[in-house]
């Protein structure tokens, strides 16, 4: 890189331009062990594939290195759904939206949740400190960070 520009992976900063996502789950995995289930510290279900190998997650990128968008068919009724996000962006590009997750339902409506850094998703490669001053977030208490490699 010969300028202080944006890395081409969309990850990092001009000081930092060699940082690769490593997305490892074999922590949450392992949780799951046989029957392929474990709980999140809300208690909610999570059912990841016990499987070493076994898809359970897709990649979305603004950049060149992941398609843009995704669409994953639903089935069923619920009243609530809660989804496993990890995700990171240039300093830059917090504080608004930086992507969408949205639900169409069967009878043409839809329900869009913003995607914004650090109030509705958190980057992996860190974790912010909330001191009120030079970071403030309305993250919510219920939607804490937790470690998909390692077992808590």
């Amino acid at each position: 890189m010969a300028t202080l520009e944006l890395p081409t992976q969309g990850l990092g900063s001009w000081c930092c331009s060699l940082t690769q996502a490593i997305i490892d789950d074999a922590g949450l995995r392992r949780l799951a062990g046989a029957k392929n289930e474990s709980s999140l510290p809300g208690g909610e279900p999570l059912r990841p594939p016990g499987v070493a190998g076994a898809q359970n997650i897709l990649f979305v990128s603004q950049w060149d290195n992941y398609p843009r968008q995704a669409t994953l068919p639903l089935r069923g009724r619920t009243r609530r759904a809660v989804l496993r996000m990890a995700g990171s962006t240039s300093a830059m590009q917090s504080q608004f939206t930086n992507g969408e997750i949205v639900v169409a339902y069967p009878d043409g409506t839809t329900a869009t949740l913003p995607l914004r850094n650090p109030s509705t998703w958190w980057p992996i490669e860190q974790d912010y400190v909330d001191d009120g001053f030079a970071l403030y977030t309305s993250k919510p208490a219920s939607l804490p960070s937790i470690s998909t490699s390692t077992p808590a």
